[in-house]
């Protein structure tokens, strides 16, 4: 656990691929002397500042232990899932049936059409391990798929708990119970074709995992001052505005209000007045304005893991790269190392855009927590940070968790007009 005033710390931030930033130098800049790296992507300028991690104190904190044959080989394969995905994009984007990373760990390139040969020996070529990459000729395009869920989120009131493209499959996934399906499959096969959908049937609730009061290092919003009443919550990584030089984030859904690190210090650390979730957002975020005495830094709580940066394109998102949890319910400890399934998910409360991946023993007080991947550079491996945690679906009959929920950190950065996102200027 971070000492004194360091709660706000432990947030990692999204790293991208190393053939994303590469070219990308540090200037000077920001609210602060610290050196300021700057990205464009899509006509947008993304930014993330430098702070040295040597000027603060990181108590109790212990080395993250990771396999680094793995990150490597992570980043080798992201990187070719990049390549290989401009090919298409460029030749033939209407056929693009999305790219994953199957068990054996091939990168699958799926292709919506009957057969191409032509492309398919254009990929093979540019490939470094063509022995390594399966070309699968599906029914649907990715854009068809997506098209599809978006039709099925703007029904409303149809008691669907989640659902969600699913590249591997060529499928929209849909989440619902019995009954509801019974009354609301042929409203939903009329606009979408019904061998496009993956049903998933079952008794399913979504769980934004705030909680009532729960142990370990996280964020308190006083829900009654004069009982003493917190809602705890995990923070994920801190962050400038262009009205505000430090700020720290968390799941919107946590609450406004005053917060607090009871585990560190009885002053409030700052307050939350912005947040959103739900329908019309593609994020279930906000920031709390951090007081003088909290402190923004790169470390990820009780762990000497520091922010490198952050998936601003998100690159890394469908290039096979394992996906971890930061909160407070590990006590200092990161959950996960799991694969992402969908990154066009919509949850029950009408939040859209959001990234499902497989589930870890995610609970309550986790909301707001950070997701991170992987990235070495110098041989030192860094966080990068993919979102911000939302919540999970849980199967009711057995009470485990089904799937994990995050927002993703572009959308975010998008959303709040962020002036710069706090990373380790050692990267």
């Amino acid at each position: 656990m971070l000492g004194t005033r360091k709660l706000l710390a432990f947030a990692a931030l999204s790293v991208l691929s190393a053939a994303a930033i590469s070219g990308a130098g540090y200037a000077e800049g920001g609210n602060t002397a610290a050196k300021e790296r700057v990205y464009t992507f899509n006509g947008k300028e993304y930014r993330e500042t430098g702070i040295d991690p040597s000027t603060l104190s990181i108590p109790s904190a212990v080395p993250d232990l990771v396999d680094e044959s793995k990150v490597v080989l992570e980043q080798k394969r992201g990187d070719g899932i990049i390549e290989l995905n401009t090919i298409i994009e460029q030749s033939a984007p209407e056929i693009d049936g999305g790219s994953y990373v199957d068990e054996s760990g091939n990168i699958v390139i799926q292709i919506a059409s009957k057969s191409d040969a032509g492309l398919e020996k254009k990929l093979m070529k540019a490939s470094e391990q063509p022995d390594k990459v399966k070309i699968k000729y599906v029914k649907y395009s990715e854009s068809q798929l997506r098209n599809s869920h978006k039709i099925i989120n703007s029904k409303k009131n149809l008691g669907i708990v989640l659902s969600m493209t699913d590249i591997k499959k060529n499928k929209v996934t849909v989440l619902v119970s019995e009954n509801n399906l019974k009354k609301y499959k042929a409203e939903i096969a009329r606009e979408v074709p019904e061998d496009m959908i993956d049903w998933q049937v079952g008794d399913f609730r979504f769980v934004d995992q705030s909680a009532t009061l729960y142990p370990g290092e996280q964020a308190e919003l006083m829900l009654n001052a004069s009982t003493g009443t917190l809602r705890p919550c995990s923070v994920a990584f801190s962050a400038a505005t262009a009205s505000y030089s430090k700020v720290t984030f968390t799941a919107g859904h946590c609450g406004n209000g005053t917060y607090y690190d009871i585990s560190d210090q009885p002053d409030t650390i700052g307050s939350m007045s912005n947040a959103k979730a739900g329908t019309g957002y593609t994020y279930d975020a906000g920031f709390i304005v951090l007081n003088a005495s909290a402190e923004a830094s790169p470390y990820l709580n009780g762990s000497t893991r520091t922010i490198g940066t952050f998936d601003y394109n998100q690159a890394r998102l469908s290039g096979g790269y394992s996906m971890y949890l930061h909160a407070a319910s590990a006590g200092g400890t990161s959950m996960g190392g799991v694969s992402v399934v969908s990154t066009s998910a919509s949850a029950e409360d009408g939040t859209s855009d959001l990234v499902v991946v497989n589930p870890v023993n995610a609970q309550g007080g986790d909301s707001g927590g950070l997701w991170y991947s992987l990235i070495t550079k110098n041989n030192k491996t860094y966080a990068v940070i993919e979102g911000i945690h939302k919540g999970a679906v849980i199967d009711n009959k057995t009470g485990k968790v089904v799937f994990c929920v995050f927002s993703k950190v572009a959308n975010v950065y998008d959303g709040y007009s962020l002036k710069s996102v706090y990373v380790d200027s050692n990267f």
